[in-house]
């Protein structure tokens, strides 16, 4: 019976860890069942136990921003936390931008386009590589190199 109050004492708790000697079972989990008894008049338990893996989940730092014209609270002091999540200004990317694109198997302009600059907007990529493309905007060849404007 000690053993029975003992896992209930763990499930009422938080994880566990179950490790299972000469395999690779070792791991954080949590009792989700456990129901035990005395089938047979012998003084042995049966008990029938379901675990399930306990993972840690990773929460990125945030702060909580007071609202300006909260109740009871004094909104007339911005904090630099305030001020810095209002700063609606989007950063600028810093990472070089390739200077051509090869065309593969499948793209057209306005993919190629999206993929480079974020828009689909795919005329200023074909002015500038109308010597190589043609009359056709439509029509790109594989492999064909392409100057990005």
């Amino acid at each position: 019976m000690q053993y029975v109050k003992q896992i209930e004492r763990i499930m009422a708790g938080g994880p566990t860890k179950i490790i299972i000697t000469g395999t690779p079972i070792n791991f954080p989990c949590r009792i989700t069942s456990f129901e035990w008894g005395e089938d047979d008049g012998t003084g042995d338990v049966s008990f029938s136990i379901t675990l399930k893996e306990h993972r840690k989940i990773a929460i990125s730092q945030s702060s909580v921003v007071a609202e300006s014209g909260a109740i009871g609270g004094n909104t007339s002091q911005a904090t630099s936390t305030d001020t810095a999540s209002k700063d609606t200004t989007k950063r600028e990317d810093t990472r070089e931008k390739p200077k051509t694109y090869t065309v593969k198997r499948g793209d057209c302009l306005s993919s190629i386009a999206r993929k480079l600059t974020g828009s689909s907007d795919w005329h200023a990529l074909y002015e500038q590589n109308k010597s190589v493309i043609g009359s056709n905007p439509n029509f790109i060849r594989d492999g064909t190199v392409l100057v990005i404007p």
